[in-house]
This record gives structure tokens, sequence and C-alpha cells, in this order.
């Protein structure tokens, strides 16, 4: 939404493994995901974490948004939260 609204991931910390997360397409179909972990990461540990596979899930979503303290130097948050869903 920008920097002066909230964005679309803003509740993103709020959810828990066995939560239900919709994805709208842009050919408007929808597919189910299932949440299986969150966890929150510094910026140089979500470099390597974001493209970390868990085994035994075939279609995996990974959601990442803002999280931790702002850094008004950097104009950036300190951390970063880490959603790991399945295909249901």
């Amino acid at each position: 939404r920008g920097k002066y609204n909230d964005g679309i991931f803003k509740q993103l910390h709020t959810v828990q493994p066995g939560d239900e997360i919709a994805v709208e397409y842009a050919d408007r179909t929808v597919r189910q995901f299932e949440a299986v972990s969150i966890h929150e990461y510094t910026v140089d540990e979500t470099t390597q974490k974001q493209f970390d596979q868990i085994p035994g899930i075939d279609k995996q979503l990974t959601l990442i948004t803002c999280g931790g303290a702002f850094i008004k130097e950097t104009n950036s948050y300190e951390k970063r939260i880490v959603v790991i869903a399945k295909g249901v």
C-alpha cells in the first residue's frame, strides 16, 4: 500500500502454525495453504532462510515481511518475519 499506509503483511506476525492462508492469483483462482512455521530472523539470516525448502512439502509458500525495531539511519527494520506454508 505504500510508505504511509499499512502494508498487506502488517498482521503476518500473528499467523500461527495451522492457520489457513488463501492466495488469489491474477487469473482469480484461489489456492489454499496451511501455515507450517513462523520465525523472526535478522536480515542476514533471512537471505538464506527465504530459499529453504521444507522436506515433504511439494507446494511451499514463503511469505516475508519486516519486523523488529525500525532503524531510522537505514530507513528499514532490523528483522524479518518469515512464514512458511504448505499447499492443501
